[in-house]
């Protein structure tokens, strides 16, 4: 009985045709979506030093004023970052479903149905839906809790851990302490945990009359995906709230964590009793006659 061999010449034409380009593009989509990311925050990092350091030169109070810079660009990185990378993750989606639809000719079928408008309107909506969840971690921070309770130490019975006590001051942008600023700080455990329920490692302090500060706590865990430990912090003294994190000099992966800064780093000592102290100074820009603030806000500046 004579065999027959199948005809694969429609198949390799195809192959050759479409199917090697399709094949392009969807590597060049993969490899695009895999650095995003990294090209995001190499942008936002670039542009936010610039700006910090162009302020930073039109003023006298150099450090003060690039510290400042260097806390608001903290807060802003991260919803900046997941911003941009989703615009560039959308455009490339789009740009390469455009390419696929042509290189297989349904782009006129496609369009004719109306579905390429669909598709821009759902993209749109997820942009749209990043954006204001980055504006709600900017405005609270991460795992951030409101009404927290007024205490100058977060040991509490049960509390585990390496205990730091933190003091510093709260100084405006000319270096001067400000009394009476609030500096609300909430951690995780020393395994890496918030507590979300109740106000276990969460309390906010006052500055006393020469704009001082201090804070009984432990040694915060670090936790995925980050590779520092840190402590989160709201500070306002007749002004708007700023929100930062604080690393630690005695932790070594403090380096590698995408977000860390030199400027927000609490110098640490370590005590004869196996507990330890470090000391920062929070800069923070008091409110101006630009704002919409009332004569005795402007007054009750220092």
């Amino acid at each position: 009985m004579p065999t027959t061999t199948p005809d694969l010449s429609g198949l390799t034409a195809f192959l050759q045709e479409r199917g090697i380009p399709l094949l392009i593009i969807l590597v060049v989509t993969l490899v695009a979506f895999r650095l995003m990311r990294p090209l995001a925050h190499r942008l936002i990092t670039r542009l936010l030093q610039h700006r910090a350091a162009r302020h930073a030169s039109a003023v006298d109070a150099d450090a003060e004023v690039a510290q400042l810079m260097a806390e608001e660009s903290l807060k802003r990185v991260t919803t900046l970052e997941d911003l941009v990378a989703t615009i560039l993750k959308v455009t490339v989606l789009i740009v390469a479903s455009l390419v696929i639809l042509t290189v297989f000719d349904l782009l006129p079928v496609i369009a004719g149905l109306g579905l390429i408008a669909v598709a821009l309107t759902l993209a749109g909506q997820s942009i749209v839906l990043d954006y204001l969840m980055g504006i709600l971690i900017v405005l609270e921070g991460p795992y951030y809790k409101v009404a927290s309770p007024h205490r100058a130490s977060l040991i509490e019975p049960g509390i585990t851990g390496t205990r730091i006590v933190l003091t510093g001051r709260v100084l405006n942008e000319r270096g001067v302490p400000i009394p009476g600023a609030v500096v609300d700080f909430w951690q995780s455990d020393d395994r890496g945990n918030y507590d979300m329920v109740g106000n276990l490692l969460r309390g906010h302090v006052y500055t006393d009359a020469s704009g001082t500060y201090s804070l009984e706590t432990i040694m915060p865990a670090c936790y995925e995906p980050r590779q520092a430990k840190h402590i989160h912090a709201k500070i306002q003294g007749v002004s708007r709230p700023y929100t930062t994190q604080l690393y630690f000099s005695d932790d070594p992966d403090r380096v590698k964590d995408n977000y860390y800064m030199r400027e927000l780093e609490v110098q640490v000592e370590n005590l004869s009793d196996g507990s330890q102290r470090g000391t920062y100074d929070f800069v923070i820009q008091q409110v101006t006659e630009k704002e919409n603030v009332t004569p005795q806000s402007l007054a009750a500046r220092v």
